[in-house]
């Protein structure tokens, strides 16, 4: 999958995504003044890797979201193992910032 392709919906935690993007690196960062995302880590799965991030919103309890990408991506040069994260976060980021409204 190319970053062109069609991207599904983010979900929360415990449900699957497969996502591709470019890479942003990792850590605590701040979506708006009310949103904080962090990387937690990742899982790697037969198929896919997991990738792991807390989302804390103002007033509201932290929530994890899981990313998966494919084993493909990385095994065709699609991605770099050490990109996965980023990549995933700005999956999160630009979908809680389009959520957002």
């Amino acid at each position: 999958m190319r970053a062109s392709d069609e991207n599904p919906p983010l979900t929360e935690f415990g449900e699957k995504s497969t996502v591709q993007c470019k890479s942003v690196p990792p850590g605590a960062e701040t979506v708006s003044d009310d949103i904080h995302i962090r990387y937690v880590g990742f899982e790697a799965k037969r198929a896919v890797r997991a990738y792991t991030f807390e989302v804390q919103e103002a007033d509201s309890k932290p929530r994890a979201f899981l990313i998966d990408i494919a084993n493909e991506a990385f095994l065709t040069h699609m991605a770099k193992f050490q990109d996965g994260p980023g990549i995933c976060f700005q999956k999160l980021h630009h979908e809680l910032t389009i959520n957002s409204n």
